[in-house]
């Protein structure tokens, strides 16, 4: 494999899923995140929880782990992250966080370094969208808490974005474990300088081989596609699940719940956003269809983090469904249902939100 990689994750919940495949695959790892969690997770490591083969797996990972010498780092300092000169970023954290001077002085020392980054996040990044003729960026900027510095700083040439399908859950009791309720593939599109984007696949594919050598392996993947409608294939499944875990009395219910308590409205939604990337575009045997989704889904019981977020008085959240409607709009797309929920995320914000 040559010189082993520094691959370095930006966010310490999700990310710590990203950080221990890459980890386990034989790269150095290093994660960005705050002192505090620097400090406990230095001290006492992180647990990922998943079911290999029907049998409940529990990997404990901690700072240089192995007989190796391979480097697990944590990092709150942007400065000594960026001196570590990684070969690759993942910025698996939301972009309403880009308002802390911190992680802006982050992006931006990452676009001056030309670092190669991967944003793995459910809000499609505006630039992403500058792909297709039919979109005007800036009649999205309303979507997106950052816009400037996400426009800025996470550029064409030097990001490329990932679609997530693996979902976790985190372990309230405080010992730092993480359940990986679903597992499946980040769906990251190709860089679009030609030689960034051999160089990415290339470190990827080294990292996949030496997986393969585990007894354990940690059931995610990082798959490249040309198509940039694999990313968005998310879009639908978020819509008709992620952002309806909310009962008539506004209590939390599973993302399962969600979709199965009425599977034909699951559906129109679910079509009506596949109409939006179709309109974009996409061919429709790129992208998911309704019925494999709602079976995906019955392994999802708990509900979406953002609704959770919203449901504990957080006001600002990836508004991926305010993003869906924007874009009907611009394409002139008939969305009913989908402003439905829209108007219901916009009511529980302000319902819950706590000045």
């Amino acid at each position: 494999m040559g010189k082993r990689k520094t691959i370095a994750v930006v966010g310490s919940k999700y990310g710590l899923l990203i950080a221990a495949k890459l980890f386990q695959s034989g790269a150095d790892v290093i994660i960005f995140c705050t002192k505090e969690e620097e400090t406990k997770y230095t001290n006492e490591g992180f647990e990922l929880s998943f079911l290999q083969r029907g049998d409940r797996v529990v990997e404990k990972f901690f700072i240089q782990k192995n007989l190796k010498n391979q480097l697990l780092v944590f990092c709150s300092d942007f400065v000594d992250f960026v001196n570590r000169k990684p070969d690759l970023v993942f910025w698996a954290i939301s972009e309403f966080y880009l308002n802390s001077n911190n992680l802006a002085n982050l992006a931006k020392s990452l676009y001056e370094s030309s670092t190669p980054t991967i944003v793995v996040s459910n809000l499609v990044p505006p630039n992403f969208f500058s792909k297709f003729d039919q979109i005007k960026i800036d009649k999205l900027k309303n979507c997106y808490h950052n816009y400037d510095i996400l426009i800025k700083f996470f550029d064409n040439k030097f990001t490329t974005y990932g679609s997530p399908e693996p979902q976790i859950s985190i372990d309230l009791s405080g010992n730092n474990r993480f359940f990986i309720r679903l597992g499946g593939a980040f769906r990251i599109h190709y860089f679009s300088d030609k030689i960034i984007d051999e160089n990415i696949k290339n470190i990827i594919l080294s990292l996949n081989k030496m997986e393969l050598l585990n007894a354990i392996r940690i059931p995610i993947e990082f798959k490249f596609y040309n198509s940039p409608f694999v990313s968005l294939s998310k879009l639908p499944m978020l819509m008709t699940g992620n952002y309806r875990c909310f009962e008539k009395n506004n209590e939390l219910i599973s993302i399962f719940e969600a979709v199965h308590r009425d599977l034909n409205l699951s559906k129109i939604i679910y079509n009506e956003v596949t109409q939006i990337l179709v309109t974009l575009g996409a061919p429709r045997s790129s992208l998911i269809p309704s019925y494999k989704y709602a079976e995906a889904s019955k392994k999802l019981d708990g509900p979406s983090s953002v609704a959770i977020a919203i449901h504990k008085g957080f006001d600002k959240v990836e508004r991926v469904d305010l993003l869906i409607i924007t874009l009907a709009k611009l394409l002139a797309v008939k969305v009913d249902n989908c402003k439905f929920i829209f108007y219901q995320i916009e009511k529980l914000i302000s319902k819950f939100h706590i000045v």
